[in-house]
């Protein structure tokens, strides 16, 4: 953990102070090492969170963008009881999460139904060599046009509107015919192809952040007969911005940026 309570307080952790878990109130110790960056060791094997993963200097990094105040924060469903810490949560109340291990279908949704207003940010230096942006501009899967639109980009797009009941073939236009109009609503939005791809974040219904290391790439998503996937690239600074952070120097020296 980064943060843990100090007579009441949310604190880093420092040699010599004693902490709790803003979770479920156990003891926490600091670590203050020169190997490791510091944090807050749980005490017990198993931290009180089942969705909690091991810290990460990716994790940390993301985690220091944003205050202190921000970090760790103890949600929990009155109705149920249950508990959960999200890892950034904002004054406008969205959450953060920054997602390193790989995640099963069913904690995604459990998360998702759990907390609601809530951002996905995937590490995805692992399989970024999978991800294969293409050159077929594509508007952000919102624009209204797409009401009668099926895309299949590169190759064209389907139109539903003119769909033959019981017939296996339909009319395939070509991309062309809709161009200008993806030109008007053009924001950054590109084809994409994801050699095994990581289905659970194709199914998620919140918003999906892949950052590759060198780059953050929303994920888009388009309903279509077979799948159609999309990315937009987004500055690591805006969209830090956005959410009411700044770039940390931790990130300047986990990513190798320079400052400022």
């Amino acid at each position: 953990m980064l943060t843990a309570l100090v007579n009441g307080q949310r604190s880093a952790p420092f040699p010599g102070l004693k902490g709790v878990c803003p979770g479920c109130g156990q003891p926490a110790t600091p670590k203050c090492g020169e190997q490791l960056a510091w944090h807050w060791s749980h005490k017990g094997r198993k931290h009180c969170d089942p969705w909690w993963e091991n810290e990460t200097d990716w994790h940390r990094a993301w985690k220091a963008c944003f205050n202190i105040n921000w970090q760790e924060v103890v949600q929990s469903d009155s109705a149920t009881g249950e508990i959960h810490i999200a890892d950034v949560k904002t004054p406008q109340g969205v959450v953060l999460e920054f997602q390193n291990s790989p995640m099963d279908l069913q904690e995604m949704r459990s998360r998702e139904s759990f907390y609601r207003n809530m951002v996905w940010i995937v590490n995805a230096s692992s399989f970024h060599n999978h991800l294969e942006i293409g050159k077929v501009r594509l508007p952000p899967p919102s624009a209204p046009f797409l009401s009668d639109v099926l895309l299949a980009a590169p190759v064209g797009f389907f139109r539903p509107s003119t769909f033959t009941p019981g017939m296996s073939l339909q009319h395939l236009h070509r991309m062309e015919e809709i161009q200008s109009e993806i030109d008007a609503h053009h924001i950054g939005h590109f084809n994409l192809g994801w050699k095994r791809a990581r289905e659970v974040w194709i199914a998620a219904t919140c918003p999906v952040f892949l950052d590759t290391g060198y780059s953050l790439l929303e994920l888009a998503k388009y309903p279509c007969r077979s799948q159609q996937l999309g990315v937009r690239a987004v500055q690591f600074h805006d969209f830090i911005k956005q959410h009411g952070g700044e770039i940390s120097p931790l990130m300047n020296t986990t990513r190798g940026w320079v400052a400022g």
